[in-house]
């Protein structure tokens, strides 16, 4: 009799049958080293024309900006030749060294003629045997603005606020007229302290005197 008990025999363990793909789903090894690399490919392409936007991009915002610097710096240099030639001081000055004989008015109600040499002796530095006159104070009051005038250019150029070729033309008149006059003019502007002014002047090495 066979012992008591009961006696299990261990069942056999059962595999699953491998699970494969459908062959449909199945990719070719070469098939799919060759999809990689067009991947590959076409995000190089992509990382490359991104960076050629990009550049072309800073390229033209540099551009606009230096153009706009261009048109600030043009536009301050007319601002500032504007207000010489607003200023009667400065006119005055200029047309005393272009129109000898001409007349201005030296006080309200009072003109009078001013020629080269009430110029040249109204800014001579040598001793005087009379007193200044009302029509020798105003011929130094207006080369004393003018004198103003053109230290302000020569800061604004130093600063790089305007360009020398905004206002070359438009001031290369009046420093012609300034060196026809030069030994009063440079006595006058030097002894007056005009360094700035005198250096202006200095900017303009084309300009011969006659």
């Amino acid at each position: 009799m066979a012992a008591l008990g009961f006696v299990r025999d261990a069942a056999p363990h059962r595999r699953h049958p491998s699970r494969r793909l459908p062959a449909f789903l199945t990719v070719d090894p070469r098939v799919r080293d060759v999809v990689e690399l067009g991947v590959w490919i076409l995000a190089i392409l992509l990382g490359l024309g991104i960076a050629i936007l990009f550049h072309r991009d800073l390229a033209s915002s540099r551009r606009l900006r230096a153009e706009d610097l261009r048109w600030r710096r043009a536009s301050v240099a007319r601002d500032v030749l504007a207000r010489i030639d607003a200023d009667r001081a400065c006119r005055d000055a200029i047309a005393m060294l272009e129109w000898a004989g001409s007349r201005f008015e030296i006080v309200p109600g009072n003109r009078q003629e001013i020629r080269a040499e009430d110029v040249s002796q109204a800014l001579n530095a040598e001793p005087r045997e009379r007193p200044y006159t009302d029509k020798d104070l105003y011929i130094r009051d207006c080369f004393g603005a003018l004198g103003d005038a053109l230290e302000l250019v020569e800061h604004d150029l130093r600063t790089g606020l305007i360009e020398f070729r905004d206002v070359d033309f438009p001031m290369s008149h009046t420093v012609v007229l300034l060196r026809r006059n030069w030994a009063p003019v440079f006595g006058f502007l030097e002894r007056s302290g005009y360094d700035l002014a005198l250096a202006l002047i200095e900017r303009f090495p084309q300009v011969k005197t006659s």
